[in-house]
């Protein structure tokens, strides 16, 4: 059995690091598996590049020149809506991977994050194969959104998109809503998600509800992640080993409005000025230093780190993550952290609940409160003390998230196909 995995980058981004950690899990157990991506940052053989297998001479340049013409009407589009929300917004059109699905050899096409012009969805009628779907958001069904937060059009027709700040039912986001269901008939798609909460929501919408849906967790790799000495740890980070770190992180951590660090600033608003003189917040993510402070709390920003040994001291090195996030699928970062027993203060949305049991391992706040949200901060970090909760978290995480656990998921879901 031969598996060719899609995924728009292999180590760049959330959703490309998740894709590449299954991709590496199936590849451990034996699984004869490829994976073709836009950009290649990883050294691994079995990852390939798109470019690679474009199509050559006049029909490469003409399937380049419509791709261009495509997405500058699609970005005309976008642009009529002037009052739209200042957010990313995929495009469905890309150049044509037909060449690679001709000269690849495979049985099951297993796609992920496949959005932003790297694989054009019309190509998907066309695959007479199996087709494995992880969704890695909830863009595969929504019209154009990759969260759809509180709205619910996605159950039935998307339109009147609150994201376009758009009243028209047939906008765009309803023409792309129709287009993904007209492919989508003529696919065989196994859809396949990390959390069951996008799973959940995946089953209630009309374009993929009438396709079989498997929850299937992120793996990691639970002998590479793990704890380091905190002190060591510190000493390594520049840190004081006196005091206590809580650790925000997320990419554009301070300008990703779903990421959530405004709620990371009220909590710290809270905190009685000078009560908690030995507790400082480190960020990481950004490299903008946009406040030295707040409310006398010292912020120390640790930038993008690449490398996950770096992150392991970070992770270890902090006695509470905070992880706000207003949406989220099955965050890596809440993962990484229990791994390397760090507690997890979040809010009880999304898949947050399949990694975090409320007061056994970290702290579930209600949503969207800063106090809860600021309680729970506290209660980690003083229950803490015996290291219970971090006992438990790397449990949870030992025991339910190995490789070899997820790879004989996803493997006996391939023979089923």
């Amino acid at each position: 059995m031969k598996i060719l995995s899609l995924s728009h980058s292999d180590i760049n981004g959330g959703a490309a690091r998740a894709s590449f950690r299954i991709f590496e899990a199936l590849h451990k157990s034996g699984v004869e598996i490829e994976m073709l991506v836009k950009y290649k940052e990883s050294a691994h053989e079995k990852v390939l590049l798109a470019d690679d297998f474009t199509k050559q001479g006049l029909a490469g340049q003409i399937d380049l020149f419509k791709t261009k013409v495509e997405n500058r009407w699609y970005k005309w589009k976008i642009g009529n809506y002037n009052h739209r929300k200042d957010t990313f917004i995929s495009n469905l059109s890309s150049v044509s991977l037909s060449e690679a699905f001709a000269k690849l050899d495979f049985d099951i096409l297993h796609l992920h994050w496949i959005s932003h012009q790297f694989l054009d969805l019309e190509e998907l009628k066309y695959i007479k194969k199996p087709i494995v779907w992880t969704l890695h958001d909830c863009w595969a069904f929504t019209g154009i959104c990759h969260y759809f937060d509180d709205c619910d059009n996605y159950r039935g027709a998307c339109g009147s998109c609150n994201l376009l700040n758009s009243a028209r039912d047939r906008d765009l986001s309803r023409e792309i809503w129709e287009k993904k269901s007209r492919i989508y008939r003529q696919c065989n798609i196994h859809v396949v998600t990390p959390s069951k909460w996008l799973g959940e929501s995946a089953s209630r919408s009309s374009l993929l509800g009438r396709f079989p849906i498997t929850v299937i967790p992120y793996p990691i790799n639970t002998g590479k992640f793990k704890s380091v000495d905190k002190v060591l740890a510190k000493e390594r980070l520049g840190l004081s080993r006196d005091r206590n770190y809580i650790l925000y992180g997320a990419m554009n951590a301070l300008d990703d409005v779903r990421k959530g660090f405004h709620f990371v600033r009220r909590v710290f608003e809270l905190l009685p000025m000078g009560k908690h003189s030995n507790i400082e917040l480190l960020i990481l993510g950004s490299n903008v230093k946009e406040l030295s402070n707040i409310n006398g709390y010292r912020i120390r920003y640790l930038g993008s780190i690449n490398q996950d040994t770096q992150l392991m001291d970070i992770l270890s090195a902090a006695d509470v993550v905070i992880a706000p996030s207003i949406s989220e699928n099955l965050s890596l970062m809440i993962m990484e952290a229990m791994a390397c027993e760090t507690p997890v203060v979040g809010f009880n949305i999304g898949g947050n609940p399949d990694l975090i049991d409320h007061k056994r391992n970290g702290y579930l706040a209600a949503p969207f409160s800063v106090e809860d949200l600021s309680h729970g901060m506290m209660w980690c970090l003083n229950e803490n003390h015996n290291d219970r909760l971090s006992a438990e978290a790397r449990k949870k995480v030992f025991n339910n998230f190995n490789e070899k656990r997820i790879s004989a998921e996803y493997l006996k879901l391939y023979e089923s196909l």
